[in-house]
């Protein structure tokens, strides 16, 4: 195994979602759990190999509040656990580049910004709302994260570890 790309996302919506114990258990282990369940199996095969490379998704959500008034009335925002569990995958990033190297295994995040979800209709409103907070005033696109995936996996990248790559279009430098 060369490489671990994590992307686990089992999340609710809504600024004041209603939390009882098993919607929290649930997208715990939907953002966070099972990322580190999937990740601690990988690592030994990883580890006996003596190389690795794991990119953890995570979002720009772990690094920020959203504002909630982008959302308008949709009631669509990141709710305070997926939030919290992004934040927890940063975390646990720089924590398993450190464990990690001894065994030559590198351990990067991704925290994409804003990219386009499937749904009933386009709300154009919603849109130029995305595109106000954007410095380039575009939501991504799926080929906005492939140059920071080959970078991450690219065989001659031996010293990038421990670190998080925002591809936000600039959202993160306000």
């Amino acid at each position: 195994i060369d490489f671990l790309v994590n992307n686990a996302a089992n999340h609710y919506r809504g600024e004041n979602f209603n939390y009882d114990y098993k919607n929290i258990k649930d997208e715990f282990f939907g953002l966070l759990g099972s990322t580190i369940l999937i990740t601690e199996k990988i690592l030994k095969k990883m580890r006996n190999q003596k190389s690795g490379n794991i990119i953890n998704v995570a979002s720009i959500w772990g690094l920020s509040a959203p504002k909630f008034k982008t959302y308008l009335e949709m009631n669509i925002a990141p709710s305070l656990m997926t939030s919290a569990c992004k934040a927890g995958i940063l975390h646990m990033t720089k924590y398993l580049a450190s464990r990690e190297a001894k065994y030559n295994i590198t351990v990067n995040a991704l925290s994409p910004g804003w990219f386009p979800r499937k749904g009933k209709k386009k709300r154009l409103d919603y849109i130029n709302m995305i595109n106000k907070d954007i410095p380039i005033n575009r939501i991504g696109v799926l080929g906005d994260l492939i140059p920071a995936i080959n970078f991450l996996i690219d065989e001659k990248n031996k010293y990038f570890t421990g670190q998080s790559i925002n591809i936000d279009g600039g959202h993160s430098v306000w």
